[in-house]
């Protein structure tokens, strides 16, 4: 059988994929940190993250948690850091003077640190207050 190179207009792959797809070209890599020491894969605090990123339009498999307290934990140096339930200075960006649920930037990262995932699921303002920063770091 020979290789042949198959053309198909615009038109054509907009029919095939007519689905709303969501870019998120602007904010780059996404990188979630935790302070956790129990399981977190299946847990309620993982639920409660899978349904606020997907309400930003961001697959949790898209994106990459660390626990603090790994051996493999890196600070990342571009994209989007959200810290959850410790302070940006305790998960090593020494120079970040954080206000919690505040975007701060870095250079080419943009930080949020919040409170704990269980602790923001119990609490309205809370919740809203993490709504309203993850909508301008995503621009929703």
């Amino acid at each position: 059988m020979s290789e042949e190179t198959v053309r198909i207009s615009d038109a054509a792959l907009e029919a095939l994929f007519n689905e709303t797809l969501y870019c998120i070209e602007e904010v780059g890599n996404i990188h979630i940190v935790i302070s956790q020491t129990l399981e977190f894969e299946g847990s309620a605090d993982h639920v409660f993250l899978e349904n606020v990123l997907n309400a930003v339009k961001v697959s949790l498999d898209k994106v990459k948690v660390t626990n603090i307290h790994s051996e493999n934990f890196k600070l990342p140096t571009e994209g989007v850091c959200l810290i959850f339930g410790v302070t940006a200075f305790e998960a090593g960006f020494k120079s970040v003077d954080a206000t919690k649920y505040e975007i701060f930037e870095l250079d080419e990262l943009k930080i949020l640190e919040v409170d704990k995932l269980s602790q923001i699921s119990l609490d309205v303002n809370k919740k809203k207050a993490l709504w309203l920063a993850l909508k301008r770091i995503f621009n929703v």
